[in-house]
């Protein structure tokens, strides 16, 4: 019975180095394929690695550039840019959303008040629209 253990034992380990060497295999030629820098010519295969690195630096830097000098050139000709285009959008749907509340409202008033009511609904109205649009103008 002990005989049988030590076999499997046995078995066992062959089993692994086995695979461990096939690992040891595959990776060592995936290295080879992607043309990683070996320990024989690191310097040469370093200088070039960095050479591409600052050619992708300066690329990038040159990018930047160009976007910093478009949108200059956008905004000098009077363009608007997406967060200008944005901020007017929401202005105006809340401008719209409250002129349209205002008047619903005022006919509130005006049918069950009458017309001394609606008026003075409508003076209260723009009075809130005038203190937000004073705020929205300081503030903004």
């Amino acid at each position: 019975m002990a005989g049988n253990t030590v076999q499997s034992l046995n078995s066992a380990i062959t089993a692994i180095i086995n695979e461990l060497s096939s690992l040891t295999t595959t990776i060592t030629d995936y290295h080879k394929t992607l043309h990683l820098p070996s320990t024989t010519g690191a310097a040469s295969s370093s200088r070039a690695i960095k050479k591409e690195i600052a050619d992708f630096n300066e690329k990038a830097a040159t990018d930047d550039q160009q976007f910093v000098e478009e949108q200059a050139r956008l905004e000098a000709r009077g363009g608007k840019t997406r967060k200008q285009s944005l901020q007017e959008f929401v202005l105006l749907f809340f401008f719209v959303a409250y002129g349209l509340f205002a008047v619903a409202l005022i006919l509130l008033a005006n049918y069950t008040g009458g017309s001394a009511q609606a008026w003075k609904t409508f003076g209260l109205m723009l009075f809130i629209v005038l203190i937000v649009a004073g705020i929205i103008i300081r503030y903004a």
